[in-house]
């Protein structure tokens, strides 16, 4: 069994900050960003190392969703990433998990955008049906290349949302969701 690690940002070390980007780099392929590194710090981390070495990671950041008019305390998960010759052993599950858990203790609801939605899903994520937008000075604006990759993870709080519900969250630089 994997143990998991878990840091906010500010106590990660230099170093592991470091290694935990090299690995999203890794197991992105190069397409992890900077702007997706960005929206991973803030929160906490978790992730699971081998020799020193990082081989899964999860972060949960804070954000503010709004279903319909009610605005929601969530958990927001961002960059999952496993090292591919680690993969299919259960660790991602492993770090979400333990996400997971840190939500249910911290936030009414958790939330998370992913275009492999079957994993998620068999993990107990539900799947968001209603039309997505994201919050802007100037107002609500629809964000449809986002419908279906909206995950949410109810809490006891946030138990009552209705799947089919509008869904926003607030504008941030780089990838909205």
């Amino acid at each position: 069994m994997s143990v998991v690690i878990s840091r906010s940002t500010a106590e990660l070390t230099p170093s592991e900050a470091a290694r935990i980007r090299t690995l999203l780099d890794g197991a992105f392929e190069g397409r992890f960003t900077d702007a997706l590194w960005g929206q991973a710090l803030g929160g906490v981390h978790f992730f699971v190392e081998e020799d020193g070495v990082p081989i899964s990671h999860a972060s949960v950041v804070p954000r503010v969703l709004a279903v319909r008019d009610r605005e929601i305390n969530t958990g927001y998960v961002e960059a999952v990433g496993t090292r591919h010759s680690d993969r299919r052993q259960g660790l991602a599950r492993s770090v979400l998990a333990a996400a997971r858990r840190h939500i249910e203790d911290t936030y009414e609801l958790g939330a998370l955008h992913s275009v492999l939605p079957t994993f998620y899903e068999h993990l107990g994520w539900e799947r968001w049906r209603g039309p997505t937008f994201v919050r802007t000075d100037s107002g609500l604006e629809r964000t449809r290349t986002d419908d279906g990759c909206i995950h949410i993870w109810r809490v006891e709080a946030g138990a009552a949302v209705d799947l089919d519900d509008p869904i926003s969250c607030e504008w941030r630089p780089g990838f909205v969701w």
